[in-house]
Protein backbone atom coordinates (compact mmCIF):
# COMPACT_ATOMS: atom_id res chain seq x y z
CA UNK A 1 0.00 0.00 0.00
CA UNK A 2 2.58 2.44 0.85
CA UNK A 3 4.71 2.03 -2.64
CA UNK A 4 1.29 2.37 -4.52
CA UNK A 5 0.36 5.20 -3.05
CA UNK A 6 3.80 6.87 -2.09
CA UNK A 7 5.03 5.87 -6.20
CA UNK A 8 4.47 9.28 -7.40
CA UNK A 9 0.26 8.91 -8.31
CA UNK A 10 -0.97 10.99 -5.40
CA UNK A 11 0.35 13.62 -3.82
CA UNK A 12 -0.97 13.56 -0.23
CA UNK A 13 -3.06 10.75 1.38
CA UNK A 14 -3.09 9.68 5.23
CA UNK A 15 -4.49 6.44 6.94
CA UNK A 16 -6.44 6.40 10.22
CA UNK A 17 -5.85 3.63 12.63
CA UNK A 18 -9.03 2.35 13.69
CA UNK A 19 -10.65 3.02 16.76
CA UNK A 20 -9.02 1.21 19.88
CA UNK A 21 -6.02 -0.20 18.24
CA UNK A 22 -2.42 0.85 18.67
CA UNK A 23 -0.21 2.62 16.22
CA UNK A 24 1.97 0.43 13.99
CA UNK A 25 5.87 0.48 14.98
CA UNK A 26 7.10 -0.43 11.90
CA UNK A 27 8.92 0.65 8.94
CA UNK A 28 6.46 -1.52 6.54
CA UNK A 29 3.21 1.40 7.05
CA UNK A 30 3.23 4.96 7.43
CA UNK A 31 2.58 5.81 11.30
CA UNK A 32 -0.69 5.74 11.89
CA UNK A 33 -2.09 9.29 12.76
CA UNK A 34 -5.76 11.01 12.95
CA UNK A 35 -5.67 14.49 11.20
CA UNK A 36 -8.15 16.99 10.94
CA UNK A 37 -10.86 17.27 8.06
CA UNK A 38 -9.26 20.46 7.27
CA UNK A 39 -5.32 19.22 5.81
CA UNK A 40 -7.22 18.02 2.84
CA UNK A 41 -5.26 15.27 1.60
CA UNK A 42 -6.06 13.80 -1.84
CA UNK A 43 -7.33 10.25 -0.85
CA UNK A 44 -7.23 9.09 2.92
CA UNK A 45 -8.66 5.48 3.92
CA UNK A 46 -8.68 3.47 7.39
CA UNK A 47 -10.35 0.33 8.17
CA UNK A 48 -12.89 1.16 10.27
CA UNK A 49 -15.35 2.68 7.96
CA UNK A 50 -17.07 5.27 11.07
CA UNK A 51 -13.90 6.87 11.96
CA UNK A 52 -13.73 7.90 8.61
CA UNK A 53 -16.99 10.63 8.30
CA UNK A 54 -15.71 13.18 9.33
CA UNK A 55 -14.06 13.61 5.97
CA UNK A 56 -16.90 13.08 4.23
CA UNK A 57 -18.30 16.48 2.15
CA UNK A 58 -14.44 17.37 2.49
CA UNK A 59 -13.65 16.66 -1.14
CA UNK A 60 -11.36 13.95 -0.18
CA UNK A 61 -11.58 10.43 -1.41
CA UNK A 62 -12.66 8.61 2.11
CA UNK A 63 -12.19 4.92 1.70
CA UNK A 64 -12.73 1.98 3.92
CA UNK A 65 -10.35 -1.12 4.33
CA UNK A 66 -12.52 -3.63 6.22
CA UNK A 67 -10.53 -5.84 8.27
CA UNK A 68 -12.10 -8.94 7.00
CA UNK A 69 -15.26 -9.35 8.48
CA UNK A 70 -15.13 -5.70 10.20
CA UNK A 71 -17.91 -4.42 7.97
CA UNK A 72 -20.78 -7.09 9.21
CA UNK A 73 -20.47 -5.25 12.38
CA UNK A 74 -21.06 -1.81 10.36
CA UNK A 75 -25.05 -0.85 9.50
CA UNK A 76 -25.11 0.85 5.68
CA UNK A 77 -26.97 4.21 6.97
CA UNK A 78 -23.54 4.76 9.63
CA UNK A 79 -21.35 4.65 6.71
CA UNK A 80 -22.71 7.27 3.66
CA UNK A 81 -20.41 8.97 1.99
CA UNK A 82 -17.45 6.53 2.55
CA UNK A 83 -16.44 3.92 -0.33
CA UNK A 84 -15.78 0.78 1.53
CA UNK A 85 -13.08 -1.66 -0.56
CA UNK A 86 -14.86 -5.38 -0.09
CA UNK A 87 -12.06 -8.46 -0.30
CA UNK A 88 -14.44 -10.21 -2.66
CA UNK A 89 -17.43 -10.62 -4.27
CA UNK A 90 -18.78 -12.98 -1.63
CA UNK A 91 -17.99 -10.35 1.24
CA UNK A 92 -19.86 -7.10 -0.49
CA UNK A 93 -22.83 -9.58 -0.96
CA UNK A 94 -23.26 -10.34 2.65
CA UNK A 95 -23.22 -6.35 3.21
CA UNK A 96 -26.63 -6.26 2.23
CA UNK A 97 -27.35 -2.75 1.34
CA UNK A 98 -24.58 -1.06 0.79
CA UNK A 99 -22.07 -1.26 -2.58
CA UNK A 100 -18.30 -0.99 -3.06
CA UNK A 101 -15.77 -1.60 -5.14
CA UNK A 102 -13.90 -5.66 -5.02
CA UNK A 103 -9.82 -4.87 -4.27
CA UNK A 104 -9.21 -8.05 -2.18
CA UNK A 105 -7.09 -7.95 1.05
CA UNK A 106 -3.48 -6.10 1.31
CA UNK A 107 -2.36 -8.01 3.25
CA UNK A 108 -2.33 -10.80 0.47
CA UNK A 109 0.56 -9.17 -0.89
CA UNK A 110 3.17 -8.99 1.66
CA UNK A 111 2.08 -12.15 3.28
CA UNK A 112 2.74 -14.69 -0.27
CA UNK A 113 6.52 -15.27 -0.42
CA UNK A 114 8.72 -18.02 0.68
CA UNK A 115 8.79 -19.04 3.61
CA UNK A 116 10.95 -22.19 5.49
CA UNK A 117 8.58 -24.22 7.59
CA UNK A 118 9.56 -24.39 11.19
CA UNK A 119 8.88 -27.33 14.04
CA UNK A 120 6.03 -24.66 15.32
CA UNK A 121 2.47 -24.59 16.89
CA UNK A 122 0.93 -21.13 17.26
CA UNK A 123 -2.09 -21.30 19.54
CA UNK A 124 -4.28 -18.40 19.31
CA UNK A 125 -5.92 -18.02 22.90
CA UNK A 126 -9.56 -17.38 23.24
CA UNK A 127 -11.31 -13.98 23.49
CA UNK A 128 -12.41 -13.75 27.42
CA UNK A 129 -13.12 -10.75 27.08
CA UNK A 130 -16.42 -10.69 24.96
CA UNK A 131 -20.26 -11.00 27.11
CA UNK A 132 -20.71 -14.35 26.79
CA UNK A 133 -21.46 -15.95 29.88
CA UNK A 134 -20.43 -19.48 29.41
CA UNK A 135 -16.92 -18.73 28.87
CA UNK A 136 -16.53 -16.82 32.27
CA UNK A 137 -18.33 -19.90 33.96
CA UNK A 138 -16.28 -22.47 36.02
CA UNK A 139 -17.04 -25.41 33.57
CA UNK A 140 -15.70 -22.84 30.57
CA UNK A 141 -13.02 -22.03 32.37
CA UNK A 142 -12.01 -25.44 32.81
CA UNK A 143 -12.66 -26.28 29.53
CA UNK A 144 -10.45 -23.88 27.82
CA UNK A 145 -7.93 -24.71 30.42
CA UNK A 146 -7.98 -28.53 29.26
CA UNK A 147 -8.15 -27.95 25.28
CA UNK A 148 -5.06 -25.51 25.89
CA UNK A 149 -3.60 -28.49 27.87
CA UNK A 150 -4.49 -30.68 24.85
CA UNK A 151 -3.03 -28.41 22.36
CA UNK A 152 0.54 -28.26 24.21
CA UNK A 153 0.60 -32.59 24.49
CA UNK A 154 -0.44 -32.56 20.49
CA UNK A 155 2.14 -30.06 19.21
CA UNK A 156 4.40 -32.68 21.87
CA UNK A 157 3.64 -35.60 20.25
CA UNK A 158 4.09 -33.80 16.96
CA UNK A 159 8.05 -32.46 18.02
CA UNK A 160 6.31 -28.90 17.34
CA UNK A 161 7.37 -26.26 19.66
CA UNK A 162 4.34 -24.39 21.63
CA UNK A 163 3.55 -20.94 21.16
CA UNK A 164 0.74 -19.21 22.38
CA UNK A 165 -0.42 -15.58 20.56
CA UNK A 166 -2.52 -13.09 22.39
CA UNK A 167 -3.33 -9.60 22.56
CA UNK A 168 -4.37 -7.89 25.94
CA UNK A 169 -7.84 -7.81 24.96
CA UNK A 170 -8.21 -11.53 25.57
CA UNK A 171 -7.43 -10.96 29.37
CA UNK A 172 -5.77 -14.07 29.84
CA UNK A 173 -6.10 -15.85 32.91
CA UNK A 174 -2.97 -16.45 35.19
CA UNK A 175 -2.10 -19.69 33.99
CA UNK A 176 -1.52 -19.35 30.67
CA UNK A 177 2.16 -18.38 30.55
CA UNK A 178 2.60 -21.71 32.06
CA UNK A 179 2.25 -23.42 29.45
CA UNK A 180 4.50 -22.32 27.30
CA UNK A 181 5.96 -19.10 25.75
CA UNK A 182 3.48 -16.34 25.26
CA UNK A 183 3.64 -13.59 22.12
CA UNK A 184 1.55 -10.29 23.08
CA UNK A 185 1.79 -7.99 19.74
CA UNK A 186 -0.40 -5.38 20.53
CA UNK A 187 1.94 -2.69 18.93
CA UNK A 188 2.43 -3.75 16.18
CA UNK A 189 0.29 -4.01 12.87
CA UNK A 190 1.09 -4.47 8.96
CA UNK A 191 2.42 -7.22 9.51
CA UNK A 192 1.92 -8.02 13.14
CA UNK A 193 3.12 -10.58 14.66
CA UNK A 194 1.29 -13.21 14.58
CA UNK A 195 1.68 -12.86 10.89
CA UNK A 196 5.30 -13.47 11.33
CA UNK A 197 4.70 -16.29 13.84
CA UNK A 198 2.34 -17.91 11.05
CA UNK A 199 4.80 -17.71 8.24
CA UNK A 200 6.91 -20.19 9.02
CA UNK A 201 4.55 -22.17 11.29
CA UNK A 202 4.19 -25.89 10.71
CA UNK A 203 0.00 -25.76 12.71
CA UNK A 204 -2.28 -23.34 14.35
CA UNK A 205 -4.59 -23.42 16.56
CA UNK A 206 -7.52 -20.78 17.77
CA UNK A 207 -10.69 -20.32 19.25
CA UNK A 208 -12.81 -19.04 16.95
CA UNK A 209 -9.99 -16.77 15.50
CA UNK A 210 -9.70 -14.76 12.30
CA UNK A 211 -6.49 -15.44 12.57
CA UNK A 212 -7.04 -18.15 10.44
CA UNK A 213 -7.56 -16.12 7.23
CA UNK A 214 -3.73 -14.93 7.36
CA UNK A 215 -2.76 -18.77 8.39
CA UNK A 216 -4.48 -20.40 5.15
CA UNK A 217 -3.13 -16.98 2.85
CA UNK A 218 0.36 -18.73 4.12
CA UNK A 219 -0.78 -21.89 3.27
CA UNK A 220 -0.22 -23.23 6.69
CA UNK A 221 -0.47 -27.31 6.77
CA UNK A 222 -2.80 -27.72 9.70
CA UNK A 223 -5.45 -25.41 11.14
CA UNK A 224 -6.74 -26.78 14.17
CA UNK A 225 -10.23 -25.06 15.57
CA UNK A 226 -11.22 -25.59 18.67
CA UNK A 227 -14.65 -24.79 19.68
CA UNK A 228 -17.38 -26.34 22.40
CA UNK A 229 -20.83 -26.31 21.71
CA UNK A 230 -21.70 -24.78 24.23
CA UNK A 231 -20.41 -21.82 23.16
CA UNK A 232 -22.49 -19.49 21.69
CA UNK A 233 -22.04 -16.21 19.94
CA UNK A 234 -25.80 -14.69 20.92
CA UNK A 235 -23.74 -12.03 22.30
CA UNK A 236 -23.34 -10.76 18.84
CA UNK A 237 -25.99 -10.17 16.46
CA UNK A 238 -26.83 -13.01 13.89
CA UNK A 239 -26.20 -11.00 10.66
CA UNK A 240 -22.14 -9.59 12.12
CA UNK A 241 -21.37 -13.60 12.58
CA UNK A 242 -19.06 -14.72 9.65
CA UNK A 243 -20.49 -18.07 8.05
CA UNK A 244 -18.55 -21.53 9.38
CA UNK A 245 -16.48 -21.75 6.49
CA UNK A 246 -14.50 -18.63 6.90
CA UNK A 247 -13.48 -20.46 10.37
CA UNK A 248 -13.67 -23.64 9.40
CA UNK A 249 -11.05 -23.89 5.77
CA UNK A 250 -10.81 -27.58 5.28
CA UNK A 251 -14.63 -27.54 4.33
CA UNK A 252 -14.37 -25.76 1.06
CA UNK A 253 -10.77 -26.25 0.67
CA UNK A 254 -7.92 -23.84 0.03
CA UNK A 255 -8.65 -22.26 -3.23
CA UNK A 256 -12.04 -21.83 -2.63
CA UNK A 257 -11.59 -19.90 0.68
CA UNK A 258 -9.31 -17.66 -1.30
CA UNK A 259 -11.98 -16.62 -3.69
CA UNK A 260 -15.02 -16.15 -1.30
CA UNK A 261 -12.92 -14.38 1.57
CA UNK A 262 -9.58 -12.74 0.85
CA UNK A 263 -9.51 -12.33 -2.94
CA UNK A 264 -7.02 -10.85 -6.08
CA UNK A 265 -3.52 -10.67 -5.01
CA UNK A 266 -2.98 -7.04 -6.45
CA UNK A 267 -4.89 -5.16 -4.31
CA UNK A 268 -2.72 -2.06 -3.46
CA UNK A 269 -3.01 -1.63 -7.46
CA UNK A 270 -6.58 -1.72 -7.33
CA UNK A 271 -7.15 0.27 -4.30
CA UNK A 272 -5.09 2.73 -5.69
CA UNK A 273 -7.21 2.61 -8.83
CA UNK A 274 -10.20 3.48 -6.78
CA UNK A 275 -8.57 6.54 -5.13
CA UNK A 276 -7.60 8.08 -8.11
CA UNK A 277 -11.13 7.31 -10.17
Amino acid sequence: MRQAFEGGHTQSWHAIEARGRVPARTSDVPQYVEHAPHDSPDAVFGVYAPDLTAWVGSGTKVMSLPYFFDFLMIPPEAIRGVTVCYPTEYARALHKGHDGPVTGTPIREHLNGPSSRRPLHVCFTMKRGVPERWRHSIRGRWWYFEHMLRERHWAAENHLRFVIKTRRKHRDPWWLRMLGPVVNDDGAMCPDVSQWLLRDATAMAHFHSGAVVEAVIQDVPVIRYVRPERMHLDWLAAECQPPTEFYRPELIGRDEYLRRFVGPADASARILEVALG
